[in-house]
């Protein structure tokens, strides 16, 4: 999404200062972010100890998984700087997966229960698995 396309998306805009947790593993997720300005350090805590999955910046959009398959949130994102936000709920992401193709969609779960497999795998997160796909909605 563009600068210019969130600008006009009519998405709430919200605000996190340096250390404020977005996002936290294990959470029921209802809502995605998309990162207009700012860094944010993802992890996850395996057994107790912090394992850095990565940092994104503007344009990334943490909290997408949970949307997508419903299962807990396999990771913990926090803001490093301060970071500007739009708030996608799961109503938004809900509705435009609907409108989409049922392989794409049915692509899209599987994508998903494949990042989570391989980071349960690499990393050890405790999130669970996620749902099989219960095919359209």
């Amino acid at each position: 999404m563009s600068t210019d396309e969130l600008r006009s998306s009519g998405l709430d805009r919200r605000q996190f200062e340096p250390g404020t947790v977005i996002l936290k593993e294990g959470d029921h997720g209802d809502e995605a972010y998309v990162i207009e300005s700012g860094r944010v350090e993802v992890y996850c805590s395996p057994g107790g100890s912090k394992v850095v999955i990565g940092k994104l910046g503007p344009g990334s959009v943490p909290g997408e998984m949970a949307m997508i398959d419903s299962a807990p949130r396999m990771a913990t994102a926090v803001a490093i700087d301060k970071v500007t936000a739009r708030v996608i709920p799961r109503a938004v992401i809900e509705r435009e997966l609907r409108k989409s193709d049922v392989f794409v969609r049915a692509m899209l779960v599987t994508l998903v229960q494949n990042v989570r497999l391989l980071s349960a795998q690499t990393v050890g997160s405790g999130a669970g698995p996620a749902k099989p796909w219960q095919g359209p909605s």
